[in-house]
Formats: structure tokens, C-alpha cells, sequence
């Protein structure tokens, strides 16, 4: 990566890198066959409009590889800081140069955990090289 960076996006910097934001979470949608169905890039952008959701980017040079995004939800123990997105290209990379500051901004900003829910490819990334634990099984059906 060219000088790699990451940034917690404002309302701005979220409609100036939109499309490209928008692209990155559409290449998440899948075939119909997954029961888990990533949230669509509308609801992803109206909760980040809404300062529902946060975004952090990573960047290489100028181009956005990846995007981040995220809500503090109450926990019974607390603040949670719950994935909703993670998408973009160099998954481990972006792990390795972010991950623990992204842990640490986290903890200061009053969180006791982080969440995610992910479909099985990401969730085995998630628990392999991201830290997570196996906590539970979230099950759906489409009607």
C-alpha cells in the first residue's frame, strides 16, 4: 500500500467518496443463496447521514480500499461497537496496520466489546485473524 492511511469520515468526506464507498459495500451482495444479506448501500448511507453509523476508510495513496462501518449499540454490559460492514481489498493488511488502533480508539471512545455479523466466509476471517469469538449462531429465514 502507498501511504497508507485511515480516517473516521465526516458527513462530507461520506458524500465526496459515496460512489466509491457504495461500490466497495455492492460488491458484498450476493446471489440470493447466503440467508445473511449484508445491509444495502441506501440503509448504509442513511444510518451514516443519520450519525447512526460511523465510517472508518482506509486509504492507499488517494484510493479508498476499504471501508469500515460501524454503530455503538447497549449492551448488557455496556457499549458494543457492532460491525456492519467490512469491505474492500487487503483484509489481513488493513488487520495488521489498523486493527489495534481501531481496538484502542474503541475502547476510549467508551466501548466494552466489538460485534459483528457476517455471512460464513467473512465470519471464519473475523475469527482467524481479526480476534473474535465463536459467541453464538445467528439464524433467519426468508418468508
Amino acid at each position: 500500500m502507498q501511504n497508507p492511511r485511515i480516517e473516521h469520515l465526516s458527513p462530507a468526506q461520506i458524500d465526496a467518496l459515496w460512489p466509491e464507498i457504495k461500490d466497495l459495500i455492492a460488491r458484498l451482495e450476493d446471489d440470493g443463496s447466503l440467508l445473511y444479506k449484508p445491509p444495502s448501500p441506501n440503509y448504509i448511507y442513511m444510518t451514516l447521514k443519520a450519525g447512526i453509523s460511523h465510517a472508518l476508510a482506509a486509504f492507499s495513496g488517494d484510493k479508498l480500499s476499504l471501508i469500515l462501518v460501524f454503530e455503538f449499540v447497549p449492551s448488557d454490559e455496556g457499549k458494543v461497537a457492532s460491525i456492519s460492514v467490512l469491505a474492500g481489498k487487503n483484509l489481513v493488511k488493513f488487520k495488521v496496520l489498523y486493527w489495534n488502533d481501531i481496538l484502542t480508539w474503541f475502547k476510549e471512545a467508551g466501548a466494552v466489546g466489538v460485534s459483528a455479523c457476517a455471512d460464513e466466509r467473512l465470519a471464519s476471517i473475523y475469527l482467524r485473524k481479526f480476534g473474535f469469538t465463536h459467541t453464538c449462531v445467528h439464524v433467519s429465514m426468508r418468508l
